[in-house]
């Protein structure tokens, strides 16, 4: 990603609004260890889908409780998961 890392993205992302929840995926150790107070969660590559998707239901569900008067995003916030979901699952499907 040009001009800056994952980490800063997600770090700018956090900045902006501590409400848009970011899970962050990278191949990088060092990134894993040293982001996760920047994200919501942070898992390396090859992590098991069924695990991304429970901490994405987990998330949102966290989100649904806490902020009730957002309700009508949650809709947006399921498909936004999902678009995020079939941009990792994609590529693993056509190799």
């Amino acid at each position: 990603m040009p001009g800056m890392s994952g980490g800063e993205l997600a770090a700018s992302i956090k900045r902006r609004s501590r409400k848009i929840p970011v899970i962050l995926v990278s191949g990088c150790q060092s990134v894993i260890d040293t982001i996760p107070h920047m994200v919501d969660a942070a898992f390396p590559k090859g992590t098991p889908v069924a695990e991304l998707v429970n901490r994405i239901r987990v998330l949102l569900a966290s989100r649904r409780s806490v902020s009730q008067g957002f309700s009508r995003f949650i809709p947006l916030g399921s498909v936004l998961a999902s678009v995020a979901l079939g941009a990792f699952l994609i590529p693993k499907l056509w190799k």
